[in-house]
């Protein structure tokens, strides 16, 4: 029986790779890389300088995350999770230097991983800001957002209940049903499939509430 962390690994990087060259858009962006593992998890990052950049890298990674997810079904009948966030440096964020490559450090960081914790089988989440910055290109307006519900995490935006947001593509692979009550996910007043602009009305009245400027990301 092979083992399943190996292949996890090797399969991630050889897809990345397929990602970058069936693209043509995403081969003018800055490149995305492996950047680390965390035990069953994968981690990549991939710089960019506009939403329009930020939005194509978006769709790709979903399609390479489509592939990675139907490929560990197919061998072994395991559903992956996914997620996504950007941080911003060098405003609130660190990229230290460590031995044997970078790491990144800050609230944007921990956004990330906090939701990536609570993230369901088959569904991307993504962060807020992330969704605002895909609000505003046209490809990132293409996709397809669900508002879930609500989620208390660690060390985020003071404990309130943080928006709790899912995009994906036009695609029967991705679980678009409710998901309340997973992980104590709060699905009362989640919207279900929201349009780009709704999503952002929902973050900026959030961020109102919170006392922060919900023009800024």
């Amino acid at each position: 029986m092979e083992k399943v962390l190996p292949v996890f690994y090797s399969q991630a990087d050889s897809l990345l790779k397929e990602m970058v060259e069936g693209d043509p858009q995403l081969q003018n962006n800055e490149t995305p890389s492996f950047w680390k593992g965390l035990g069953d998890s994968v981690v990549f990052s991939c710089p960019f300088k506009s939403p329009q950049e930020f939005a194509i890298s978006t769709r790709a990674f979903l399609n390479l995350f489509e592939r990675y997810g139907k490929e560990m079904k197919s061998r072994f009948d395991l559903d992956l999770k996914f997620c996504i966030w950007h941080a911003t440096f060098p405003d609130i964020n660190l990229e230290l230097k460590i031995r044997g490559g970078v790491d990144y450090i800050g609230p944007d960081m921990d956004v990330g991983f906090r939701l990536a914790n609570v993230v369901e089988e088959k569904r991307c989440f993504i962060a807020m800001d992330s969704v605002i910055e895909l609000a505003q290109s046209q490809v990132g307006r293409s996709l397809f957002f669900l508002h879930i519900g609500w989620k208390k995490l660690k060390g985020v935006r003071r404990e309130r209940n943080y928006p709790v947001l899912q995009v994906m593509l036009d695609s029967p692979y991705w679980s678009s049903d409710s998901c309340d009550g997973f992980l104590g996910i709060k699905g009362e007043g989640g919207l279900g499939l929201v349009t780009p602009e709704k999503a952002t009305e929902i973050i900026q009245q959030y961020k109102r509430e919170l006392g922060f400027d919900p023009t800024k990301v």
